[in-house]
């Protein structure tokens, strides 16, 4: 069952340097990035996350004297896809710099259904970790919802192209399902997350996968990252601006999104919100870009209106941030998608006949 989830161990020359960093004692950093399964949704307490039980392992097995040396960073939010995951990586895994995580398990292949970038942004989050200075292992990690539906087979491919590690939840889990020795009602916790034992299973599907490496000879050489991308690399480099940011390629006019939105689920405090009798002004921001990536709030609540969205004062599409099933989570959508950098100015403002509804910034993501 575990040989099943092991769909290749890939390049093992950066693994086995953290690995044998961690033996020496040296500190050693795992990180994971994701959707609400990594958050550790579905786990009776955090401490019953694959990500946590995961981590103790490496640490337990591979960390020096008790393994103090070996830290943990999880950055799992739930209901976002891999285009929020690539804007928000610095912030949340690196902390601008910080940190710099020497194994990085990436877990978006639920998350990613309606992600706007249709893999680019997955791919350039990969790049992102993988150009970073002190060489961070990377592994791609699928999960799997209840329907037995994951996008492994779109992100196999991208995995190959960089010869990455990936671990299969679905294909380990599912012919146990199929031959009813697991049941749904003991790996799942509802359609999407996985119960404590699900969470388990999970973490073992990793404990296999760093048991296989560790019996193999170091690959001769590094991994090769390609100048030429399998599905694009558009969003590489991409900086987040929030209302707390101070980027000199940047400027912003708040007009009338002069509040801040405190009730949040996703971890953006730093936002602009538009609400009732605050007039319509646009809020505009006017910044040297190839690509933008805005991300907004959506919620149930019938207060929220829409918002209509113009590039260099031609109008491109409105967001609806009142939606049924929203949850106060951010919702990421492209703005703007060229081959070359220049200057633009993105304005947004409230649709005619929305003027007093709310609508709320969380942040904005760019390339230059």
């Amino acid at each position: 069952m575990m040989n099943n989830s092991l769909i290749t161990t890939g390049n093992n020359y950066r693994i086995k340097k953290v690995i044998d960093k961690a033996r020496k004692g040296e500190n050693v950093t795992i990180a994971y990035i994701g959707g609400s399964v990594t958050e550790g949704a579905g786990a009776s307490t955090h401490d019953k996350s694959y990500t946590y039980q995961s981590y103790l392992y490496f640490k337990d097995r591979y960390g020096k004297n008790g393994g103090d040396n070996i830290k943990y960073v999880n950055a799992g939010m739930g209901g976002t896809p891999s285009a929020l995951g690539v804007i928000r990586y610095d912030r949340d895994v690196t902390s601008y710099g910080k940190i710099e995580p020497d194994i990085v398990l990436i877990e978006f292949s639920v998350n990613d259904y309606q992600e706007p970038t249709k893999g680019v942004a997955y791919e350039s989050l990969i790049r992102n970790i993988l150009k970073a200075p002190n060489q961070p292992a990377v592994i791609l990690l699928f999960a799997v919802f209840k329907t037995r539906w994951n996008l492994q087979d779109n992100y196999i491919p991208t995995g190959n192209h960089y010869n990455l590690p990936m671990i299969s939840v679905k294909d380990a889990l599912v012919p146990e399902l199929e031959e009813g020795r697991i049941t749904d009602e003991e790996f799942f916790f509802d359609e999407y997350h996985p119960t404590d034992f699900g969470h388990g299973f999970m973490t073992d599907c990793i404990k296999y996968y760093f048991n296989a490496v560790d019996t193999e000879a170091i690959s001769e050489r590094d991994i090769i990252i390609s100048d030429i991308p399998k599905v694009g690399n558009a969003f590489e480099g991409v900086k987040m601006v929030d209302s707390k940011t101070a980027d000199s390629n940047v400027a912003i006019i708040t007009g009338s999104f002069t509040e801040e939105d405190c009730h949040l689920v996703s971890p953006f405090p730093n936002n602009w919100m538009h609400i009732k009798d605050k007039g319509n002004d646009s809020f505009k921001i006017t910044l040297k870009c190839k690509n933008i990536l805005l991300v907004t709030k959506s919620t149930s609540d019938s207060s929220y209106g829409i918002a209509d969205i113009l590039v260099d004062g031609g109008f491109i599409k409105s967001i609806d941030s009142s939606v049924g099933g929203g949850w106060n989570n951010a919702i990421t959508t492209v703005i703007l998608d060229e081959d070359t950098s220049s200057e633009h100015t993105i304005e947004i403002k409230m649709t005619q006949g929305d003027e007093d509804m709310s609508f709320t910034i969380l942040a904005i993501g760019y390339t230059l």
